[in-house]
């Protein structure tokens, strides 16, 4: 008795317990697939290991996470039907903010001090042609000749500082990639950093500066009488103060130390970004089925990086999970061929003339019995478009010698899943034969009784007898 109920407390402690799981949901922007993983514990460590998608039980935890997603891009929601979910932002995704304030200023500036320098150099002076030896020009033409030539050179250097800073931004662009890594994006801009002169870059604009002072300088001179030229030169001034306040603006600078600075903070990147959902539900769990997670991928706002409508969505994609939940077994009907392994008898009586003595003979028939059974069936649930099942059942006869012959089904089948209304199934029938009583022989004349005489069915007794059967599950 002790040992019937530990093994029935061993067999119903799956269908008592409700631990609570952990399970790691990874979507892979890039390459467009999900992969799910279960956290265990070993030993007080965490570690995880690869599964199939999961079953969900109350209470148990999720954390989505999605890779190569470029944060500077785009932010991920969880959007989510029938369950309530408790959200948590990863660390990256935190670490990230500042970064990405960082990069669309640095890109937004690079943009404004290439439109300064392409509307400064519409104003450009023309070379001056100096059709007279110096020694034949006044000390006044001399000076102009001198500002003339400085100012071309500051248009000069602007220009090849505008094409620098083209180059810059379009290589820095990469930060804002939808469709490279990280690992790609920083192996980009290493290879730029190589080869791009920041030094230069800063050098050059000093040396612009440098040039206007001494321009300023020779403008105060009695002797300077251009005024087309001292138009142009205004013009430059004014531009290079505001192309100034933009390379010193103090949340995005652009110094020689820009890309390092980039690069040094890609280091505390990861590309991804996670929330964590605690399975619940407002229905009757029992009456929930599945449950569907929403990731909104969106597009962050220039002005609002954390204010999105539904245009900023880039795409959605839903992944379905299923809930974990006893599975019962289902009562179905259908019909079952049945070939008990002895055959089937068909019992003849000859009497005599008296009535007082009788000869048995038998035909034996090895044909299938065709019976309506109902079956209780057990499914198991798989990932594959065919699942096994377990079946029970008991089936009837319908012909008119067999059609209260009963019998015992024990066996297994399929069931297809584009048409989960039916399944087939087999195995091993006990079916109900009349069995002629071993007190009575074929073959020979022997006495009979009374009894026998008047119903001769007190000749058979009836036994379960093995065999086999296949059939038609039809389920409801």
């Amino acid at each position: 008795m002790r040992s019937l109920i530990v093994i029935l407390f061993f067999i119903g402690l799956p269908f008592i317990s409700n631990a609570q799981n952990k399970f790691i949901i990874t979507y892979d922007k890039l390459q467009d697939n999900f992969n799910f993983e279960k956290v265990i514990y070993k030993q007080g460590r965490e570690s995880t290991v690869p599964i199939d998608k999961p079953k969900l039980s109350k209470n148990d935890v999720l954390i989505f996470k999605t890779i190569n997603t470029n944060e500077l891009v785009f932010d991920m929601d969880l959007d989510f039907e029938e369950n309530d979910v408790i959200d948590e932002n990863n660390l990256s995704g935190q670490l990230l903010n500042g970064f990405s304030s960082f990069s669309g200023l640095l890109q937004g500036n690079l943009g404004a001090v290439i439109e300064e320098l392409s509307s400064l150099l519409y104003y450009a002076p023309s070379p001056l042609n100096i059709t007279r030896s110096l020694e034949a020009m006044s000390e006044a033409e001399l000076l102009n000749a001198s500002l003339h030539k400085k100012t071309l050179k500051a248009y000069k250097l602007a220009e090849n500082e505008m094409k620098d800073l083209i180059e810059f931004r379009s290589n820095i662009s990469i930060l804002s990639s939808e469709d490279k890594t990280l690992e790609e994006i920083k192996i980009t801009l290493n290879d730029f950093k190589e080869r791009f002169d920041s030094k230069l870059l800063i050098d050059r604009f000093q040396e612009i500066k440098a040039l206007i002072d001494e321009i300023e300088v020779d403008m105060d001179s009695e002797y300077t009488t251009n005024e087309e030229l001292a138009s142009e030169i205004e013009v430059l001034n004014t531009k290079i103060d505001k192309i100034e306040k933009i390379f010193n603006n103090p949340e995005s600078p652009i110094t020689k130390n820009t890309l390092n600075d980039i690069g040094n903070q890609l280091e505390g990147v990861d590309f991804i970004i996670a929330h964590k959902a605690i399975v619940e539900s407002n229905r009757d769990w029992d009456d929930v089925g599945n449950i569907e997670y929403i990731l909104s991928f969106r597009r962050k706002a220039e002005d609002t990086p954390y204010d999105y409508d539904d245009d900023n969505i880039q795409m959605n994609r839903t992944i379905s999970l299923k809930t974990d939940k006893p599975k019962l077994p289902k009562w179905t009907t259908g019909f079952a061929f049945l070939r008990p392994l002895v055959g089937t008898s068909t019992y003849r009586v000859e009497e005599d003339f008296f009535g007082d003595s009788m000869r048995i003979t038998s035909l034996n028939d090895k044909s299938s019995i065709f019976s309506i059974s109902t079956s209780l069936v057990y499914e198991f649930e798989t990932e594959t478009p065919i699942s096994p099942n377990l079946s029970i059942g008991m089936a009837m006869g319908i012909s008119e010698d067999r059609e209260n012959s009963i019998s015992l089904l024990l066996g297994s089948g399929l069931t297809f899943k584009k048409f989960p209304f039916i399944s087939v199934t087999g195995g091993a029938s006990f079916t109900q034969l009349d069995i002629l009583k071993d007190t009575y022989l074929q073959n020979v004349w022997q006495e009979q009784s009374e009894e026998i005489y008047d119903d001769q069915s007190l000749l058979y007794e009836r036994k379960l007898k093995p065999g086999y059967y296949f059939g038609i599950n039809i389920h409801f």
